[in-house]
C-alpha cells in the first residue's frame, strides 16, 4: 500500500488508488493529514488559520463552494477589529483604580442607610454643603487622620463621594451652584507659580 495523501474528502494512495475516508484507518488518516499540511518547498508545516481538514484542498473547496476569501492568509493581519476601533473613541474605563471605587462605594452605602438611597436626587443640593464637606475631610486626611471616626471609611473616599454627588446633581439639573466665581484664582495661581520659579532659580 502506498503513502496516503488527503484530497478534499478522500484519502488517496500514491498508486492513485482512491479510498473513502470512512474506510481509511486512523493511522492512514493522520499520516495523510500530516503530509497535506507539509510544505515540500520550505520543508516546514504550512501556516493556516483554519482547521486542517478545511484547508488541505483549496481546489476542492473552490469547486464546491465558489472562490475562497483569502484575506485571512495575509501575513499582516489588522490589529483592531471595527468594534475595538469604535470603542476606542468612547469614554475609557480601563484606567480607573477600582480600589478607590470600592472605598467610595462603602461611603455611598453608609449614606444610603443613613439618609436613604438616592436621597440626593430628591431635592436640589448645594455646592456650598459639599464644598465644605470636601475641605473638612481633606484637611483631616492631610493632618494625618486616614478614616472618618463615624463612618470608619476613608476621608479620601468621602471626598470622592462628595464630588460624585455634585457631578450627578449637575447632570440632573439638581445642583444649586453657589460658587463665588470671581475668576481671580487662575491668574493668582499663575502669578504664584511664576514667583515660585523665581525663588528656586534665585531671582
Amino acid at each position: 500500500m502506498g503513502m496516503p495523501i488527503l484530497r478534499g474528502r478522500q484519502v488517496v494512495l500514491q498508486e492513485e488508488v482512491t479510498m473513502s475516508i470512512n474506510n481509511a484507518t486512523p493511522d492512514e488518516w493522520d499520516e495523510a493529514r500530516a503530509r497535506a499540511l507539509y510544505d515540500p518547498v520550505t520543508q516546514r508545516p504550512r501556516k493556516t488559520h483554519k482547521k486542517a481538514c478545511d484547508t488541505i484542498d483549496d481546489e476542492h473547496l473552490t469547486s464546491t463552494f465558489g472562490p475562497l476569501h483569502t484575506s485571512w492568509q495575509n501575513e499582516e493581519l489588522p490589529v483592531e477589529n471595527p468594534k475595538a476601533a469604535i470603542g476606542a473613541a468612547k469614554a475609557p474605563f480601563f484606567g480607573i483604580p477600582w480600589t478607590a471605587v470600592i472605598e467610595m462605594g462603602t461611603v455611598m452605602d453608609g449614606g444610603a442607610h443613613k439618609y436613604g438611597a438616592y436621597n440626593y436626587r430628591d431635592t436640589r443640593i448645594s455646592t456650598t454643603t459639599y464644598h465644605d464637606a470636601i475641605l473638612r475631610h481633606f484637611m483631616l486626611w492631610a493632618d494625618g487622620e486616614d478614616t472618618d471616626p463615624e463612618s470608619k471609611a476613608s476621608h479620601l473616599a468621602h471626598v470622592m463621594a462628595c464630588c460624585a454627588l455634585m457631578i450627578d446633581a449637575r447632570e440632573g439639573m439638581m445642583l444649586e451652584d453657589e460658587r463665588s466665581k470671581t475668576g481671580n484664582v487662575r491668574d493668582m495661581l499663575d502669578t504664584s507659580a511664576h514667583l515660585a520659579r523665581g525663588f528656586r532659580e534665585g531671582k
